[in-house]
């Protein structure tokens, strides 16, 4: 799945998984998520 993230990340590819991550790890994909918002290209560097 990270795979496909990396490659088809965009805009509207993160509000269709928004709900799936969060289910999944809420935690995790939480603080991410507020990374997210202002600085989208630190998912990368996180893997």
């Amino acid at each position: 799945f990270r795979e496909t993230f990396d490659k088809d990340f965009n805009a509207a590819n993160w509000l269709q998984l928004e709900p799936y991550q969060h289910s999944t790890n809420k935690i995790l994909w939480t603080t991410t998520n507020r990374q997210a918002i202002t600085r989208p290209i630190d998912l990368r560097s996180m893997r």
